[in-house]
């Protein structure tokens, strides 16, 4: 168990239409990803990043940013908890968490009027404090179980808007190996570089194509050196999104559904050759 805690988506009869530049980029990518890597479960938390294949360093817009990039947390706009869990082979690799991303709020120093505060004053004015919240954190707990156990520990994170379409996201760790009798082991270079970049596509911004690069240098005792992508398209005013993508090889899929006020749940599907995950991720609003 560990945890992480932060401060701070007609065809022509005679002859085939050729497919557009963006299109031939997206499918060639997803290709090279395909072809690349073993299999292994997915390490992304919540079915939203596990179903686009663990990549979200860079996007990290939710709670997920807890175990993926936390510097990430800057961009939410109000407090949300999440719990999640495998729910199918268990007795082969179980993985249940809780994650709470939280807003800190303060007075501006300005002053906001309210028609209901004109109205109840008797049509005398009054004004109170206005709130903004200028400062994001967030709490992960991670337990799992499976043969083999290496947890990466975030040492440092950073997040960065390049422009209103681009992020770029960076997560340098240190690898701590499963506990022997009573000491943990560790080496001197494992420390883990991961790289990671999204970029929003669409009028309305409905499409989100992400890459992450894990572990960079191959650093011993980590996660395997890997091309994580994924793609997520959103439907009927983001109530709905549909998910794919490659995590070192191996094809994940999921779904997105919103019922009311950021009440969520996300489903995810990780083809591995060993396990077959099916996990259901439930997100609530605060």
């Amino acid at each position: 168990m560990h945890t992480h805690a932060l401060h701070s988506h007609d065809s022509a009869a005679s002859s085939a239409r050729a497919p557009s530049p963006r299109r031939s980029a997206l499918a060639a990518l997803l290709l090279i990803s395909l072809l690349l890597g073993t299999a292994s479960p997915a390490l992304a938390l919540g079915g939203r990043p596990r179903g686009m294949g663990g990549a979200f360093i860079a996007i990290s817009d939710d709670e997920n940013a807890v175990f993926t990039n936390p510097a990430g947390l800057s961009q939410i706009d109000k407090s949300m908890v999440q719990v999640g869990a495998n729910v199918a082979f268990r007795d082969d690799f179980r993985t249940d968490h809780f994650a709470y991303a939280g807003k800190i709020y303060e007075n501006t120093g300005k002053e906001k009027l309210t028609l209901e505060d004109y109205l109840e004053a008797d049509y005398e004015l009054k004004t109170k404090p206005e709130k903004v919240a200028n400062y994001s954190w967030g709490l992960g707990v991670l337990k799992e179980e499976r043969s083999l156990k290496l947890n990466a520990e975030r040492g440092f994170v950073l997040f960065y808007k390049a422009n209103p379409r681009l992020n770029v996201g960076l997560v340098l760790g240190s690898v701590i190996s499963a506990r022997t009798g009573s000491t943990l082991g560790t080496r001197s270079n494992s420390f883990v570089t991961n790289l990671g970049g999204a970029y929003t596509l669409g009028a309305k911004r409905e499409t989100i194509f992400a890459v992450d690069v894990m572990n960079i240098f191959n650093a011993d005792r980590a996660i395997d050196q890997r091309l994580r992508i994924g793609v997520e398209r959103q439907f009927l005013e983001n109530d709905f999104a549909l998910r794919i993508g490659s995590d070192g090889g191996v094809l994940t899929l999921g779904f997105g559904i919103k019922f009311f006020d950021d009440f969520k749940l996300d489903y995810s599907y990780f083809n591995g050759t060993i396990v077959k995950e099916h996990f259901v991720s439930l997100r609530l609003p605060f």
